[in-house]
């Protein structure tokens, strides 16, 4: 596949423009399709995927459920404190429920949580591909220090 070239202007500030004056930029890009996988997408990002293969949510007991809920919990509360309180979306990525619980060895169920704490702009509109500030390891890293008292 070849490069995509995009051609953007943001004007004004509620564009998302990065600088306080009109701009234009021009950029060359590997295409979604190669670097999807390799790519974060949003700053703190969290996904939680469970260590054993399953491609449903239902198929989920009680245990890892409720073990499920206090990691959830968790991480909601670490980005609480440490991004004061931001917006976010929680999503739980799953396969379709099927009349036979029959695992499907390409897809695994997870979950995921974005907060939200950048703007979409020219660039991310033009190319359907978001701009991460934050590298994934420094986030995991804040995440992590982050001290929850009892």
């Amino acid at each position: 596949m070849a490069p995509i070239l995009l051609v953007f202007k943001n004007h004004g500030a509620s564009a998302g423009a990065s600088m306080s004056h009109s701009h234009s930029q021009i950029m060359a890009l590997v295409p979604p399709t190669a670097s999807a996988r390799l790519q974060t997408t949003f700053p703190f990002e969290i996904w939680i995927i469970p260590l054993a293969h399953s491609s449903h949510v239902h198929d989920i007991d009680g245990e890892k459920a409720a073990d499920l809920g206090g990691l959830l919990k968790l991480m909601l509360r670490k980005m609480s404190l440490q991004l004061n309180n931001p917006p976010f979306n929680f999503m739980i990525h799953t396969t379709p429920f099927q009349d036979t619980c029959s695992q499907l060895p390409y897809a695994h169920w997870f979950l995921q949580i974005v907060p939200q704490l950048t703007v979409a702009a020219g660039f991310e509109m033009g190319t359907g591909r978001q701009i991460n500030p934050v590298l994934p390891e420094d986030a995991a890293k804040i995440l992590r220090e982050v001290c929850i008292s009892s």
